[in-house]
């Protein structure tokens, strides 16, 4: 209850099946946070990270308390048929880094069995800052959530959402 009201800046980076943070509370705690906050999601990385952002928690703070280079920010993922019907996913970033590459990170299956969930990555096309993937094609429900890494190899995550076929014809 206090969250929606605290303006206090929260990085949040962890593996996409951290067994200690589940992508549901997580998710509801990052849309609940006020204030400037930064969410990076990996794949398939449990509760570890790689190097880069180990140092990425570091420069975050940086940002908030000694004036550093903002991080890139990334607008939520929206999911819609593309003219030939098949769903794409897309999303938009911005900011004073330099993007090197974006993905969409992509989990098949219901909601649950969060710490053993498999994610797979798919390579988005950027043009200018909006990142598009197609999905595959496939009937089955799925997480996905878009990613963008600046050249520093520090990550820059939209909220992963569910996303059923059967919800766009």
């Amino acid at each position: 209850f206090r969250l929606p009201k605290s303006k206090v800046a929260i990085s949040w980076v962890l593996g996409a099946d951290d067994n200690f943070f589940w992508i549901p509370a997580l998710m509801a705690t990052y849309a609940a946070a006020a204030g400037p906050k930064n969410l990076t999601v990996l794949p398939n990385w449990d509760h570890g990270v790689p190097p880069e952002l180990d140092e990425q928690v570091f420069v975050w703070l940086d940002t908030q308390l000694k004036g550093a280079p903002a991080f890139l920010a990334v607008t939520p993922l929206e999911v819609k048929k593309n003219k030939d019907g098949a769903l794409t996913a897309q999303w938009t970033f911005r900011g004073p880094r330099t993007m090197k590459s974006a993905d969409l990170i992509l989990s098949y299956g219901k909601a649950g069995n969060w710490q053993s969930r498999y994610s797979i990555t798919l390579p988005a096309a950027v043009v200018g800052d909006r990142c598009t993937v197609t999905l595959p094609p496939c009937a089955l429900p799925c997480y996905i959530g878009g990613a963008v890494t600046d050249t520093n190899g520090f990550g820059y995550s939209t909220p992963i959402i569910a996303v059923n076929p059967a919800d766009h014809g």
